[in-house]
């Protein structure tokens, strides 16, 4: 993770339209092509919302050279981009993020988690 925080990595939530819920196993093809299609590093999961048990898909992503992963490449629904930022302590801040990204994947309403098998 701290090899895609120096290359630039950022973290997506990817959301479904409400006209748009697919069932877990369909929302894993499409985290698995989405994280491939778009990053050269990805670690990625499929998670439920605490409040409305809506299934989304969380990524930190260092995006392909020369292709902007936008708010726009995601035709299923929303997404949400958040950047890694650079603060004066940056071990604690990339600690708080490692965590942040860690308790979503072994929360209860997570459930698959994957990664790029690229190592940079």
């Amino acid at each position: 993770v701290y090899t895609m925080y120096e290359k630039g990595g950022k973290f997506y939530t990817l959301t479904y339209r409400d006209d748009n819920r697919p069932n877990e196993k369909e929302v894993l093809k499409d985290m698995r092509k989405w994280s491939k299609e778009n990053c050269i590093l990805f670690i990625s999961n499929i998670d439920y919302g605490d409040i409305n048990g809506n299934i989304h898909i969380h990524s930190i992503c260092v995006p392909k050279i020369n292709h902007e992963v936008s708010e726009n490449n995601w035709s299923k629904g929303f997404t949400y981009v958040k950047n890694i930022y650079n603060h004066k302590n940056k071990q604690r801040r990339l600690i708080e993020y490692i965590s942040k990204l860690t308790n979503h994947s072994v929360k209860d309403s997570a459930t698959y988690l994957i990664r790029s098998k690229r190592k940079e």
